[in-house]
């Protein structure tokens, strides 16, 4: 109890939420948890930023914040599960990967498959209900499906390339050619909805085959970082 007190205590101050404190959501219903980690004052720190150097292009602003808001959730979540890590780390570096290493990868996975899902509801991210813009599929012009909005969002590690797409053609960068996507205007919308939108989610064949996909390249990043992750 003492560790998970500790565990808690450090979520809490990590997240500049200091009301209401983690601990009313102890036993809270799990989208009052998730709207925690969503949309506390770190987090909504990232989604309401100016970006004054980028307001001659609105696109490039999306861009900045979704590279912002999205990691800034997981932040204090890495740091708590990199401090056991850190306590009993041994010298030199181990060759293979322990229990300890493994643990500290599953919110960097989790991160790495939130980036790639973030338009997983109706093609829209919670940056992109904030400025207005919705991920379309090419040829039907409706919200693109869960696959091809994570297709979209694999080359999201290139961000400089995409950058240079976006100032060519605003509507479709890299991955939108990938996926055959493309991002349109649509009216702004307040972020939180997307809770509504989660709480109806339904778990069919395309969701299991998009989370799938993305585990599948959740392993293929991380194997590129780290050596020892591979098994050949």
């Amino acid at each position: 109890m003492a560790q998970l007190r500790f565990v808690l205590l450090g979520l809490n101050a990590l997240s500049w939420q200091r009301k209401p404190s983690i601990f009313r959501y102890a036993n809270a219903d799990p989208m009052e948890v998730l709207r925690f980690m969503l949309f506390n004052r770190l987090t909504n720190s990232y989604l309401i930023s100016d970006h004054r150097f980028l307001r001659w292009n609105k696109r490039l602003q999306t861009m900045a914040a979704e590279m912002g808001f999205t990691p800034s959730i997981f932040i204090p979540y890495l740091v708590v599960f990199m401090i056991p890590l850190v306590l009993f780390a041994v010298s030199p570096i181990p060759k293979h990967f322990g229990v300890l290493e493994f643990l500290s990868l599953v919110p960097f996975g989790l991160l790495v498959m939130a980036l790639m899902n973030k338009d997983f509801f109706n093609g829209q991210s919670v940056v992109h209900r904030r400025f207005g813009y919705c991920v379309v599929d090419i040829k039907t012009n409706q919200p693109a499906g869960p696959l091809k909005c994570m297709l979209r969002n694999v080359t999201n590690p290139l961000w400089p390339i995409e950058a240079i797409f976006v100032l060519v053609n605003p509507r479709r960068r890299l991955g939108d050619f990938i996926a055959g996507t493309m991002l349109v205007d649509v009216t702004p919308s307040d972020p939180e909805l997307i809770l509504d939108e989660i709480r109806s989610a339904k778990f069919d064949k395309q969701t299991v085959l998009t989370l799938l996909c993305s585990i599948f390249w959740v392993v293929i990043f991380m194997i590129s970082f780290d050596p020892r992750m591979r098994f050949w």
